[in-house]
């Protein structure tokens, strides 16, 4: 399984002073999906101020957001995925060197990567010594295994806004030029995934810098895998099975966090179990929903995610944690009203401060 501490055991590889990058090819593609020029370049060999650009770039394939920004991705079985594996061996044993196989590549993110416009496709080769561990945690000097690996960013290409600039030169302004910029990756892939301290061959590490709408086209057909939602597409897919279910959307956004209440109430610090149809419904039920709309949440999510159902966790983020542990407090206070008005009932009959005392228990 993938964890915060592979990320961040290989990104510290991408600093300039313990990079072993050995290579570096890409190609730029136009909006007309043309390769206008290709790169090969021994990665080290370059000038300094250009090796930090490029490091920047593929340090961003190492996002720590697990789920979201990167996820660990099998290959599927489908999708011609037994020939897009074979690629990407072919391309790792080959060291990027085999120019038939990078063509290969390059024809199928142009071909699946969704995009109208120009951009850049970076492909680096790397092989890092893996430090053996003590048994009390520390890295040894003596490598157990390399990890050769892929990884593959792809970088849109925009030009710089029109305007002025300053000419320090000349002491004046002038019109500033045009000029075509990478940007950081929207997509991209390290092959092999680093899962435990060792590579995992049967995954990839796919990053997408938009979690909302990852490239699934590319994911799938481009690198043969499986399509794996991001933990945003689960929660808005989650918040769209409620509003099926409860008819509108005013509905779905209030129940949600009283959804979130129960979940947080029982598994909170063990949030990692699957959310299954029956304990929904029962979670459902408990907000006082009525068990109409509870069935029908039930049908709507199984619908939704009978293929593999989402753990607990996913809908645990900060923000609906923060509502939850509000709702407790709300629920609390609404208690302590409830408890006083019944008690001032009890020594002086129904009275202003009474009912006032009950609206307030009462209030959603």
């Amino acid at each position: 399984m993938l964890k915060i501490t592979d990320i961040k055991e290989i990104a510290k590889t991408l600093e300039i002073n313990q990079c072993s990058i050995q290579n570096m090819v890409g190609a730029y593609v136009n909006g007309d999906k043309e390769i206008v020029c290709k790169i090969n370049q021994r990665f080290l060999a370059m000038p300094e101020e250009l090796l930090f650009k490029y490091l920047a770039l593929a340090k961003k394939l190492y996002n720590k957001n697990i789920g979201d920004n990167v996820l660990s991705v099998p290959f599927s079985g489908i999708w011609n995925s037994d020939e897009r594996k074979q690629l990407l061996n072919g391309l790792l044993d080959s060291r990027l060197k085999d120019e038939v196989l990078l063509d290969e590549l390059y024809d199928n993110i142009i071909n699946e990567f969704d995009y109208v416009g120009n951009y850049l496709i970076l492909l680096w080769y790397d092989a890092y010594d893996i430090p053996g561990r003590g048994t009390d945690g520390e890295e040894q000097d003596e490598s157990d295994t390399v990890y050769e690996h892929i990884m593959c960013a792809i970088c849109r290409v925009n030009l710089t806004a029109a305007g002025l600039s300053y000419k320090p030169n000349q002491n004046a302004f002038v019109v500033r030029e045009r000029d075509w910029v990478v940007e950081y990756p929207s997509c991209g892939f390290v092959y092999p995934s680093f899962e435990d301290r060792i590579p995992e061959c049967d995954n990839v590490l796919f990053y997408t810098h938009e979690p909302k709408a990852p490239q699934h086209n590319f994911m799938e057909r481009g690198l043969g895998l499986q399509k794996v939602r991001t933990i945003t597409e689960i929660r808005n897919a989650f918040t769209l099975v409620l509003k099926k279910a409860l008819g509108s959307t005013t509905d779905a956004e209030y129940w949600l966090p009283h959804i979130a209440k129960q979940m947080y109430l029982k598994y909170v610090g063990d949030e990692e179990v699957l959310l299954l149809p029956d304990e929904l419904e029962t979670f459902c039920k408990e907000t006082g929903m009525g068990e109409g709309p509870a069935q029908n949440i039930r049908k709507e999510y199984i619908k939704e995610f009978s293929t593999e159902y989402p753990k607990v966790t996913y809908f645990l983020n900060k923000s609906m944690v923060k509502k939850a542990q509000e709702l407790i407090e709300k629920q609390k206070l609404q208690n302590m009203f409830r408890e006083a008005a019944n008690t001032l009932k009890a020594l002086t009959g129904t009275n202003d401060i009474v009912e006032r005392l009950h609206t307030l228990a009462d209030a959603k």
